[in-house]
């Protein structure tokens, strides 16, 4: 049937390297979005709704759990991980699923975020 879309999976979630040392949050489902630009935001998980996307990032070490209060620099982190004056951004989305479901969705949104950062990372062969 034209118009109409086809079959999506429940849960999504993208990484990509962009033109800005910073981090970039987004929750399409959820419409909410962060650029985190200190390291002590990115442990901060009541700051907003991105919690879950944050702790992916720390799960897949990108953020080492370690460097919390460290006094290291986010830009300095990233430059290492991505290149000089680059950073990333993670985009969830959860497709057609209630909030309350009791379908596992989160556990599943976390595992989709934490493989997504690992591959992009050259941490994981698929």
């Amino acid at each position: 049937m034209a118009g109409t879309p086809g079959p999506r999976p429940p849960v999504e979630a993208y990484f990509r390297i962009i033109d800005e040392p910073v981090i970039r949050l987004a929750s399409v489902d959820l419409e909410a979005s962060a650029e985190v630009r200190e390291l002590e935001e990115v442990f901060d998980f009541g700051r907003d709704y991105l919690g879950l996307l944050k702790a992916a990032i720390i799960a897949a070490g990108l953020v080492p759990p370690g460097i919390e209060r460290s006094g290291a620099k986010l830009a300095d982190l990233l430059g290492v991980m991505c290149g000089s004056g680059r950073g990333f951004e993670l985009v969830s989305n959860v497709n057609r699923i209630p909030k309350g479901s009791r379908l596992a969705v989160s556990t599943n949104l976390l595992g989709a975020l934490i493989g997504a950062c690992m591959r992009a990372t050259g941490q994981s062969g698929r």
